[in-house]
Order: C-alpha cells, then structure tokens, then sequence
C-alpha cells in the first residue's frame, strides 16, 4: 500500500510541467524525469538487493542501445539504423590478453549505452569476449530469440527500471520524460516506488525521503507527505526574475570589492620604498658605531707598547 499522499505527486508532476509551458523556456530537447529516493536505516553492510520492472510507458525518450548479433541480426539492426557489433567487431576491439586493457575498453562501452541486446546464439559466447564487465555494470545484454523483433527489445529496454543496493544510500533512476502526459508519468512513479519498497527489508519503513526532478528543473519532494508547495507559471516567473537579480547584486558587489581593494595596495608599494630608503641610512650609522671601537683599540695598543719600551729603557 503507497503512503504517499495523492494530492502530493499531482501537485509535483504540475510544477514540473508548469516549467515546460513557460515563454521563457528553452531547452532543445526532452527533460528526463528522474526519481530519487532516500533509504532510512540501511547501511553498505546490509544485504544487497537487485531487481527490475517493466514499466507500462518508456522512461526516456530516445534511448542508446547497442546490438550484439550474428549475421542476420546485425544486418537488420544496420539497416534499421541501429548501432550494431557482430563477433568479428567484439574479438577486434575487447579481446585482450592484457586485463586491466580490456575491462577499461568494456566499461566505457557500458557506460557509452542504455542496454545491449544479444542473438540468443552469442549469449553464451559474450562472456568470453567481453569478460564480466557488462554484468558488472548491470547491462548484460537481453536475450533476441527467435519471433523477437528488435523494435520489440529495444523498447522493452527503454521501459524497464533497475534498482540495486551496493554501497550508496541513495537510489536514482529514470523513471518519464515530458513527452508523457501526467497521468503516464504518474502511473510509471508509482510502479517504481512500490517496486522498490518490496525489495526492502522493512518496506515503507525503510524509505527516507522520495523526489521527483527534472533535468532542468527544482526537485520536488513527495516523501514526507504534505511538503510540496504549489508552482504556477506566474510564481515561476517571479522567482527567475528573483533570482536573476540576487545574481547580479552579487556581481556588482564582486566587482566593488575589486575595485576598493586596488587603492589599498598603494601604500604598501609606497611603504616598501620607504623601506629601501632608510636601509642605507641605518647601515651607515652601524659602520660609524663599529669604527669607532677599532679606534680606540689602535690607540690603546699604541699607548701600551710605549709603556712597555719605557720600562725596558729604566731598567
């Protein structure tokens, strides 16, 4: 049973559209939805947890997904236009005696793509090209068998939703984008959310805080219920307009500090010249108190050896 509060995530999924619907909107492209969620009481030492669920729309609107297939399989997916590699391809650029080479290869081709999808007669072979660097990274490919199209697995790929629990507390993934309607983008956060609550060890109790964000915008918290604050196209704009003065206060009082601090340094100059001035001053006075001395020890030691000669002349 979801204990958040209905109201909470219309009003949420409003304010993030509102932003769309502004004049001053510019983003090229489609934002992202993306849902995060705080866990209470879970440490790196508890036990892991990993799982997945097809969602009923896709999560992102155009998705990277890279196609590992024998002969027939990747002829259709190049002249479907999609990125393909075929054995060939893989034993060229992974298939390394060096380790350490070869797993920094595979890591950056996990990260380059959304997900794989794999003939079903090379799945047992990938492993053995690419080594475990795939499943690492949770993107081991999904299985093409036969009657499978790949429209089908790519789509299926762009609706599915992974959570896993290693070490970090915080858990985030896409979970809309705003080509959806709201009510799509509902039902899509309410089945992660419930998804993600029965893979924890005590359920709701185990959740900290829950928001939804997209790429451009503010983050709206929708657990704990009965914070999320209204955000109509006009309080929208106010608030840019608040925030593009807050901005440029700080710039002119950045450039004032500048400013004031140029004359400051002036003294100083002026003070070191000074200091080089009374140096030879000072050292003159020095030479003058040490000659002196030297003086009086000359003149001492004249007056002692005519002493001396006086004696030696009376004896």
């Amino acid at each position: 049973m979801s204990k958040i509060s209905g109201d909470d995530l219309e009003i949420a999924i409003q304010n993030i559209y509102a932003r769309k619907n502004l004049k001053s909107y510019k983003y090229k492209g489609v934002e992202t939805v993306d849902l995060q969620i705080k866990l209470r009481n879970y440490t790196p030492k508890d036990p892991r947890f990993s799982g997945s669920v097809k969602l009923q729309y896709e999560t992102r609107k155009n998705v990277k997904v890279c196609i590992l297939g024998n002969k027939k399989d990747y002829d259709e997916a190049v002249s479907k236009k999609y990125e393909a590699m075929s054995v060939e391809d893989m034993e060229k650029a992974y298939k390394s005696k060096d380790k350490k080479l070869k797993n920094k290869k595979v890591k950056k081709l996990a990260e380059k793509y959304t997900g794989f999808v794999a003939s079903a007669s090379l799945i047992s072979k990938i492993p053995r090209i690419l080594g475990p660097g795939l499943s690492k990274a949770g993107k081991f490919p999904a299985v093409m068998d036969q009657g499978d199209t790949i429209d089908d697995k790519v789509s299926e790929i762009a609706k599915t939703v992974k959570f896993q629990f290693k070490k970090e507390v915080c858990i985030g993934t896409a979970v809309g984008h705003l080509d959806l309607k709201p009510d799509q983008l509902k039902t899509n956060i309410n089945t992660c959310i419930n998804f993600l609550v029965s893979l924890l060890k005590k359920n709701w109790q185990n959740i900290g805080t829950i928001t939804i964000k997209s790429n451009q915008g503010r983050p709206q918290t929708i657990f704990p219920p009965a914070s999320v604050e209204v955000q109509d196209e006009a309080a929208l704009t106010r608030r840019k307009a608040l925030e593009k003065k807050k901005a440029q206060k700080e710039r002119a009082q950045k450039k004032g500090e500048k400013k004031e601090e140029k004359p400051k340094a002036e003294p100083k100059a002026e003070a070191k010249t000074e200091a080089k001035t009374e140096k030879p001053k000072a050292e003159g006075k020095t030479e003058t108190k040490t000659d002196k001395p030297k003086a009086e020890a000359k003149s001492d030691s004249k007056t002692t050896g005519a002493k001396v000669q006086g004696k030696t002349k009376g004896k």
